[in-house]
């Protein structure tokens, strides 16, 4: 092993087994002082001796492992997905427990970790650490063997009455809506609304993705918000691969709308922004040309997060909209398999006990013809 000092950075170096007959050697460098430099140097020489594990498993801390588990899983994941996960690690879960050794985990001290979370959170977020907690202590057991079994496995997200907001919208709350917020964010109220679309797959349309004609809709990605870029990526499963029908109304208001946007462009002329996908993040520069479905007046596309502020000016979120088009399609007795597909839900399990709330006029009719079948 070599330790050098290259300018005003220390540098490691050791030999790695010959590819081809060829040397191969393993380096880093941009280390402030030897001492650091020496020390990552010993950590990365067991690790390669090891088969990528680390031999110092008494004195590993959860910090270290987090890290080690990230790189390691970060490739099988989407990035929005990393994106996320990177950052309940850094704001969550290594402040809090990263000092700690893996072994001294007890489940005990994960749960009041948990049960604070959730105080401060709401129960989703709680759920989504639990699920990093749950996998990276699971990878510590195997393939690490740091831990016999995860004291995550034990843990349970506290119960608690917590303020709900409203499963569906009220339909004259989304008229309002509509007709109050300008285009194109008003279209895409109606599109949630007509087709039950995520909020990511309806701001990643084009107008290559919409049959006017036939009145369908090809769902073939998804747009998210990822180290502070947006990003165009393949949908959240193979079942949200999907193509949806929608009716005249929508059909109508999507022709007209296209026939407005087709007036901005000339209007605007040659100030009219263009939109580019490369390497799948959005841009204005440089990549494929994209006519996406919703842009502002000057062309620029339009973002999911503009349309959530929007939404919570009327008291309700996005994703809201597809429960009311789920609802509405279970209570006028559309088979749940059809909705199932509509949603993109990998199976009807997910679609009847998420999207599927009764109103109050199901459950009167449910009653009449209870009453109607009673002979007593």
């Amino acid at each position: 092993m070599t330790i050098r000092k290259r300018g005003n950075v220390w540098e490691y170096r050791f030999d790695a087994a010959k590819v081809g007959g060829k040397r191969k050697q393993i380096t880093k460098s941009g280390f402030k002082t030897k001492k650091a430099c020496e020390d990552a140097a010993v950590k990365a020489q067991n690790y390669y001796k090891n088969g990528g594990l680390l031999v110092s498993y008494a004195d590993l801390s959860y910090a270290d492992l987090l890290a080690l588990w990230f790189e390691t899983m970060r490739p099988t994941w989407k990035p929005n997905t990393a994106e996320l996960y990177k950052k309940i690690i850094e704001l969550k879960l290594t402040p809090a427990l990263g000092s700690f050794k893996v072994k001294s985990l007890t489940p005990l001290k994960i749960q009041d970790f948990i049960n604070q979370i959730y105080k401060e959170n709401s129960l989703n977020y709680a759920r989504l650490v639990r699920i990093v907690l749950g996998a990276s202590l699971k990878y510590a057991v195997v393939p690490l063997g740091i831990i016999p079994s995860s004291p995550a496995e034990y843990i349970k997200i506290p119960k608690k009455d917590k303020p709900t907001e409203p499963s569906c919208v009220d339909l004259e709350i989304i008229q309002k809506a509509f007709n109050e917020i300008k285009a194109p964010y008003n279209v895409a109220l109606m599109i949630a609304l007509h087709t039950g679309l995520r909020l990511g797959e309806v701001f990643a349309l084009n107008w290559g993705d919409i049959n006017l004609n036939d009145k369908i809709i090809d769902v073939n990605k998804t747009l998210s918000y990822t180290s502070k870029s947006w990003r165009i990526s393949s949908p959240k499963t193979n079942e949200s691969r999907r193509r949806v029908p929608f009716g005249d109304s929508l059909a109508r208001l999507l022709s007209s709308y296209r026939a407005e946007q087709l007036k901005n462009k000339i209007e605007y002329g040659q100030f009219y922004v263009k939109n580019f996908v490369k390497d799948g993040l959005v841009n204005f520069e440089s990549g494929t040309e994209t006519d996406f479905l919703l842009t502002e007046r000057w062309g620029a596309f339009a973002k999911p997060s503009s349309m959530e502020r929007y939404c919570r000016k009327y008291g309700f979120r996005f994703h809201a909209l597809r429960h009311t088009h789920a609802t509405s399609l279970m209570d006028a007795g559309i088979n749940p398999k059809i909705v199932k597909e509509r949603l993109g839900h990998s199976n009807v399990s997910i679609t009847l006990q998420t999207y599927t709330h009764p109103t109050e006029d199901a459950q009167r009719a449910a009653v009449s013809v209870f009453e109607k079948r009673l002979t007593i």
